[in-house]
Formats: C-alpha cells, structure tokens, sequence
C-alpha cells in the first residue's frame, strides 16, 4: 500500500506542477488581453476625437467631451495627421468648415472702388 500511496503523491505533485505552470501562463495571456484591449480602446477614442475635429468641433469642446486637456487633443489629431498624411486632412478640415459655415456677406467696396467703377 506504501507503493499506491507513494504513487499517488507523486502525481498530485506532478499535477500541482502543471496547475502552476497553467497558472503563470493564464496570467501572462491574460495580461496581454488587457494590455492589446486597452490599446484598442484608446484608438477607437482617437478616432473619434479625430472624427470630431474633420467634422468641424472645435478642439475645446472635443477635450470636454473627453475629459482631456486641449494639448492633448491636438497632440491627437496632430498624431492622427501625421499617419493619414497632413496635406489630406488639412485639405478635409478645410472642406468640412466651409460645409459647416454661414455665407458670409459681400464686402462693402471701398471708397476707391466706388470711385473708379464711376470713373470707367
């Protein structure tokens, strides 16, 4: 009976072995989940700041929203221009303001102009 039960012992230890060894290798997986999640989350959330900012927000109101410092955000969408290229978002801003603004007035013709249109 001495053999069965020294038998036995070893492989709880064996098995105590391989659970710890589980154990480590579950936390480090488990880690690295977090870790890529957290990533992500952080992307889709400079995405949307990004999204804000082309669609014409301004940066103030973006960080409110966020609940972040205006240097942050436009370090954000600086970083955000940089990898889609600054021309190309420059270019969008540009567009989505203009889309998003009041016609503006003619300007008044100076006193100059007024003169030489009687003049001609």
């Amino acid at each position: 009976m001495s053999v069965a039960l020294r038998k036995l012992t070893l492989q709880v230890l064996s098995l105590e072995k391989e659970l710890l060894s589980l154990k480590r290798a579950f936390g480090i997986l488990s880690a690295q989940f977090e870790q890529a999640a957290g990533k992500n989350n952080t992307e889709i959330r400079d995405l949307s700041i990004f999204s804000a900012y082309l669609t014409g927000v301004k940066q103030s109101e973006i960080a409110k929203r966020f609940k972040l410092s205006p240097g942050r955000v436009s370090q954000i969408i600086n970083g955000m221009g940089d990898k889609l290229g600054s021309k190309t978002v420059d270019t969008e801003r540009r567009h989505q303001v203009i889309k998003n603004t009041k016609p503006q007035r003619k300007a008044k013709k100076s006193k100059v102009e007024k003169t030489d249109e009687l003049h001609s």
